[in-house]
């Protein structure tokens, strides 16, 4: 399942990355394409096995050393809190001044492929008489907005609880990376199809991915709902009984577990 995941998240990330596909229409001839294409997948199928196995490797040491996970941090809160705590002080600094650079780059990237899709695929298109100063001028005020637009929308989602960012960026990768790689297979091997029916293809992807993914929780939530009715307290009624607790401050001897979130004494460690 492993290396099914990782192989198929690179091939999907083909058709749908407009950073890739400009690079590889920007090759000379149909080979230097090809090299672009496979020198691409050589580095991302094994860097793909060893992000993947990062994680593998936290939940291993979290899972041998429970007293040092926070319960209360999300999961993408781990692999900085391993960083953090766990590293030493000059690898920490490197590895975050890594992660840094690497950020800015692909956003960097993906912020010039969008302004210049716009501005090449849309502007000069649809613009009466665009000049190539005009375009350029288009390009950077798109590259300003959609800038822009991106460090809202990361406001935006930095309000919302979200379990995981990478199980977000999955179901989007779902949403829509079935519809494009449709779009792309049909643009290599027929001739046969136009515009309007890609868009269409396209669109009904999204719409039946969208149905087949509520269906389940629908179900779940009649399924509960009936037995929410159903279910009865058998002799008893608690209605009017109230109910103390005394919360006890964790001890220094004490540590949270990992696994069950429970306090227990450092005694019960194997």
């Amino acid at each position: 399942g492993f290396i099914f995941l990782v192989l198929f998240d690179v091939v999907l990330t083909f058709p749908k990355d407009q950073v890739l596909m400009q690079r590889v229409l920007s090759t000379k001839s149909d080979k230097e394409a090809g090299r672009s294409v496979w020198t691409f997948a050589a580095i991302m199928i094994p860097g793909g096995f060893f992000f993947y196995m990062i994680g593998t490797a936290l939940y291993v040491y979290y899972k041998s050393h429970p007293e040092r996970m926070n319960p209360t941090l999300s999961i993408d809160a781990t692999f900085p809190l391993f960083i953090a705590a766990e590293l030493p002080m000059g690898v920490t600094g490197l590895i975050i001044a890594g992660i840094f650079a690497a950020a800015m780059s692909t956003l960097s990237s993906i912020i010039n492929s969008v302004s210049t899709l716009a501005s090449v695929d849309f502007y000069e298109k649809l613009a009466k008489n665009p000049t190539p100063k005009k375009s350029v001028l288009f390009a950077e005020i798109m590259g300003v907005l959609v800038g822009l637009s991106g460090i809202c929308l990361a406001l935006l989602l930095s309000r919302f609880d979200i379990h995981s960012l990478f199980d977000v960026s999955i179901e989007l990768a779902g949403l829509l990376g079935g519809g494009f790689a449709g779009a792309y297979t049909l643009g290599m091997f027929t001739r046969r199809a136009n515009s309007q029916g890609v868009a269409i293809g396209i669109g009904s992807s999204i719409v039946l991915t969208l149905l087949v993914g509520r269906m389940p929780e629908a179900e779940a939530l009649v399924d509960e709902t009936e037995q929410a009715e159903g279910f009865e307290l058998p002799g008893a009624d608690l209605s009017g009984e109230e109910l103390s607790v005394r919360v006890l401050p964790k001890q220094a001897d004490e540590f949270t577990c990992g696994r069950c979130f429970l306090v227990h004494h450092r005694s019960q460690l194997a």
